[in-house]
């Protein structure tokens, strides 16, 4: 969740990227933001409002909850109707979030989505991905399972065991 906080702010900040659109100075907008994977940014949302559901919140915070929900169907749909449709029903489903290793295995789920596809394949690909964030899924449970084993071999806790690796630079 601080991620996305800090993302926004750094784009309000302009130190992230900024485009701007129009024909001439009375026509003229700039917008700013960051690139983030749809299987991060679709758990943060869905995160922030069940969240919500149990915090006091302003008719204000409630209405932009709304407006980037809102903003995120429209790209899921606009991007492919069908994969747009099981992305939303998961979307506004039950939060996944579970105390147990959860924001380590959302990582392992983000460089599977980048690693295993590109184009729209990767896009398709996204419901499944998706399905395996559920505490319950087969693959949540053997990766809870392999990082406890590989954390009693190393005699740490299995949240120590996170990888901070460098990738490869994302083909967007």
């Amino acid at each position: 969740m601080l991620g996305l906080a800090y993302d926004v702010r750094k784009a309000y900040e302009k130190q992230r990227e900024e485009k701007q659109f129009g024909h001439d100075l009375y026509d003229c907008v700039t917008y700013r933001g960051e690139r983030i994977l749809w299987p991060i940014i679709l758990f943060q949302v869905n995160s922030l409002r069940h969240l919500a559901a149990y915090q006091p919140t302003s008719r204000e915070c409630q209405a932009n909850l709304y407006r980037v929900e809102h903003c995120l169907e429209e790209s899921l749909l606009q991007t492919d109707s069908a994969v747009g449709k099981e992305c939303i029903e998961w979307l506004f489903g039950p939060c996944p979030l579970t105390t147990r290793y959860y924001t380590l295995f959302l990582g392992e789920a983000a460089r599977r989505y980048v690693s295993e596809h590109t184009g729209k394949a990767r896009f398709e690909s996204l419901p499944n991905i998706l399905r395996t964030l559920h505490p319950m899924s087969a693959e949540y449970l053997g990766f809870a399972a392999d990082l406890e084993r590989q954390a009693r071999e190393a005699s740490c806790d299995p949240r120590d065991l996170d990888d901070f690796s460098e990738g490869g630079e994302i083909l967007w």
